[in-house]
């Protein structure tokens, strides 16, 4: 009998068979300590920048270390312009046209959705010259699928927070 374990941001193919164990995100201070055994010849500013930037997200903290240790000049829109981080941002994404209004949610921290509060999104999704509706929809699709537009209340956000900066970006 074979038993494998595998780590990725996708689904089983077949849950039926395959047991899928979701982890949270790894806590400010764990993560701050991994960049630190990581790197320890970075200093403590490089360290908490990898540990805020990656936001609790082990793959996301290594590949932000590794592009710094390379080259400590690098902003958050560099970093998120990196192949291999990209790479990760786009496979969060997954493979849909419809990721501009994606946007719409990820220009604040969250977004009314609902409500009274639906004007700021439409608000947001007319100044990006998207229809409100076709916004809702697709944001919907998103969440269902990936997960990754969730509502709070009457409002709606990007997560991983990671994720939403790249969008906004």
């Amino acid at each position: 009998q074979v038993r494998l374990v595998t780590v990725g941001h996708s689904g089983a193919h077949d849950p039926t068979h395959l047991t899928e164990l979701h982890i949270e995100p790894m806590d400010r201070e764990a993560i701050l300590g991994a960049v630190q055994s990581w790197h320890p010849g970075m200093p403590l500013e490089q360290h908490q920048f990898i540990a805020d930037f990656s936001d609790g997200y082990v793959r996301l903290a290594k590949l932000t270390g590794n592009a710094l240790s390379k080259d400590p000049s690098l902003n958050a829109r560099d970093l998120f312009s990196r192949r291999e981080i990209s790479a990760l941002m786009n496979a969060l994404l997954g493979s849909s046209t419809e990721r501009r209004k994606l946007q719409v949610v990820a220009v604040l921290s969250s977004v009314g959705w609902e409500g009274q509060r639906a004007e700021e999104g439409a608000a947001i999704a007319a100044h990006l010259g998207l229809s409100w509706d076709d916004v809702r929809a697709a944001v919907q699709d998103f969440d269902a699928r990936l997960g990754i537009a969730p509502r709070a209340g009457d409002l709606r956000y990007i997560s991983p927070a990671p994720l939403g900066v790249y969008l906004a970006i």
